[in-house]
């Protein structure tokens, strides 16, 4: 799978939070439209008929985070698309093999999945979620939730 970055369409608003007592992230409205997901560890990402990241949510323990030193991304605002398209129904794994790490800022509320070295495009798809990519494969994952307790 390729993923590119359209700077034309700005998707519409949802707010990320991340639910402490469930240890997991979820989008505020939560939408269903979707028509495969993708899995990144145990982050689901729902794509839309349009190809397009419409959601983030999923488990993901504070225990298997690495604190360390984060500075937050630059990005504009676009969208994340997926191409080719996929079978509909279906999920795919993003990260081949084994699970990518996850870094949380020491004096921030920014999680990094995957390299926290910034390299290739980026583009902030959803608020408070900006993906890197390089030459059409996913590098990171910048997320920046609301903690709910």
């Amino acid at each position: 799978m390729v993923f590119s970055i359209d700077s034309f369409v700005i998707p519409q608003k949802k707010v990320l939070i991340y639910r402490i007592p469930e240890s997991s992230f979820d989008m505020m409205p939560y939408t269903d439209d979707v028509d495969f997901t993708l899995l990144l560890n145990y982050l689901e990402f729902g794509v839309g008929e349009d190809q397009r990241i419409s959601r983030i949510d999923g488990y993901c323990p504070v225990g298997s985070w690495t604190t360390v030193q984060l500075s937050p991304p630059k990005s504009d605002r676009g969208s994340l698309v997926v191409s080719p398209q996929l079978e509909s129904g279906r999920s795919y794994r993003v990260n081949l093999p084994g699970d990518w790490p996850i870094y949380r800022g020491e004096t921030n509320d920014w999680i990094c999945v995957g390299n926290k070295e910034f390299n290739g495009e980026s583009v902030e798809f959803l608020d408070g979620c900006t993906a890197f990519i390089n030459n059409g494969q996913l590098i990171s994952l910048w997320l920046i939730p609301k903690f709910i307790s």
